[in-house]
């Protein structure tokens, strides 16, 4: 599990832009808001808040590390894995991806609401419940 790391200069992020489905990407800028070279690594999950099926508060699916120096600030594409909304249907025997808004979250941690963070929050819409076999 992914969590909030030492480092010895900050970062800031903003700017949060969500390409939707099939092709979907979260883009954010990150920035070194310090005064020391150094690395952060972006997280992003996904979660189904509107969904029957019992399901994960938020699961990781992508992530990117980024080095920047004192002052240097970047654009960072995540890509979603087009597999990120779906889980096993265990009744129906497949796997599915069910029709909805997911919430998509960028952060630096895993635990939401640290101190010093800043997620990212945005969507991204599945227009129609589909099922398959196998990835």
């Amino acid at each position: 599990m992914f969590s909030h790391g030492l480092s010895y200069t900050t970062f800031s992020t903003k700017d949060l832009v969500l390409t939707q489905l099939p092709n979907a990407a979260a883009t954010v800028t990150v920035k070194n808001t310090g005064s020391v070279a150094g690395a952060q690594v972006l997280q992003l999950y996904v979660s189904a808040p509107n969904s029957e099926t019992q399901r994960p508060v938020k699961e990781l699916h992508g992530f990117e590390k980024v080095f920047l120096q004192p002052g240097e600030e970047k654009r960072v594409t995540i890509k979603v894995d087009p597999y990120a909304m779906s889980f096993w249907d265990e009744s129906e025997e497949m796997w599915c991806v069910e029709e909805g808004e997911y919430r998509v979250l960028v952060d630096t941690t895993s635990r939401e609401g640290l101190k010093g963070t800043q997620a990212l929050k945005g969507y991204l819409k599945v227009e129609t419940t589909k099922w398959w076999l196998g990835l």
